[in-house]
C-alpha cells in the first residue's frame, strides 16, 4: 500500500532508507541539511564564478525570444495577406500565359494559307500539302 503513494522516481532511495539501522536513519534529516548546504554552496560558486557567462545567456535568449516573436508575427503576416495576393498574382499569371498560348497556335493556324500559297509560289507542292 504504501509503495504505490511513492513516486517512481523515489522508490531506490526509499529502499535504501528501509535498509539503515535506527541509528542512521536519526542522523538522516541531519544528513540531508548538510547535502542540502553543500549544494547550495556549490551553485552559489558555480553562479558567481560564471556570472558573466550566465547573464550572456540570458540577453541572448530574450535576444534570440525577440526574434522568434518578429519571424511569427512577419510568418502571420505572410500567411494571411501577402500568399493570397501572390496566389491571385499567380492565377492570374497562369490564366494569361494560356491565353498567350492560345493566341500563338491561332497565329500559326492563321499562317497556314500564306505558308501554302508561298510553297505553291516556289513549287515545293509537297511541302504544301
Amino acid at each position: 500500500m504504501m509503495e504505490s503513494s511513492i513516486p517512481q522516481q523515489h522508490h531506490a532511495y526509499v529502499s535504501e532508507l528501509l535498509s539503515f539501522p535506527l541509528a542512521r536513519l536519526h542522523k538522516e534529516a541531519e544528513l540531508l541539511r548538510l547535502d542540502r548546504d553543500r549544494i547550495q554552496s556549490q551553485l552559489q560558486d558555480f553562479m558567481a564564478g560564471n556570472y558573466r557567462a550566465l547573464v550572456y545567456s540570458a540577453h541572448t535568449s530574450l535576444s534570440v525570444q525577440d526574434q522568434l516573436s518578429s519571424i511569427d508575427k512577419d510568418l502571420k503576416s505572410l500567411t494571411l495577406e501577402k500568399i493570397p495576393t501572390l496566389t491571385n498574382a499567380c492565377t492570374k499569371f497562369v490564366d494569361t500565359l494560356e491565353t498567350m498560348n492560345k493566341m500563338n497556335q491561332t497565329q500559326h493556324l492563321l499562317e497556314i494559307p500564306q505558308l501554302m500559297e508561298a510553297c505553291v509560289r516556289d513549287e515545293n507542292y509537297d511541302e504544301a500539302l
